[in-house]
């Protein structure tokens, strides 16, 4: 595993719940113009950020778009973070962990969306760690 500043410590700041959906993103912080219609498949996500999988490395540093559809939910989110570790993946492809500076619904409630995903996710005890 790779980190933005070369160590592995733990530093997730809430909950986070095991995810598989559907991931588009885009890499914004290149010199030639921004790479889109990149996909992964989300890992687990928590309000702060999330982990997918992909078929491409991306170092820590680079800032990313993410576009996706919680599960249950109607409106796609939004999110802007940056790579804070990544790693080949035991089971093929690549792991990236994002973490979010900024994320948004177009009905501005993005934030209480994910948060009761979490929120609902994390009370069926079987889906957290």
């Amino acid at each position: 595993m790779t980190t933005e500043k070369g160590f592995s410590k733990e530093r997730r700041r809430g909950p986070r719940v095991e995810a598989s959906f559907h991931v588009s993103y885009s890499v914004l912080n290149v010199e030639e113009s921004p790479e889109t219609s990149l996909t992964g498949t989300a890992k687990n996500v928590s309000k702060y950020g999330m982990c997918l999988r992909t078929d491409r490395i991306l170092s820590p540093g680079h800032v990313v778009s993410v576009e996706f559809l919680l599960p249950g939910s109607e409106n796609e989110l939004l999110a802007v973070g940056k790579v804070i570790w990544s790693g080949q993946s035991p089971n093929g492809g690549f792991d990236i962990a994002v973490e979010f500076s900024w994320i948004e619904q177009l009905d501005e409630k993005a934030q209480k969306v994910l948060h009761d995903y979490i929120k609902n996710k994390t009370s069926e005890g079987t889906n957290n760690y």
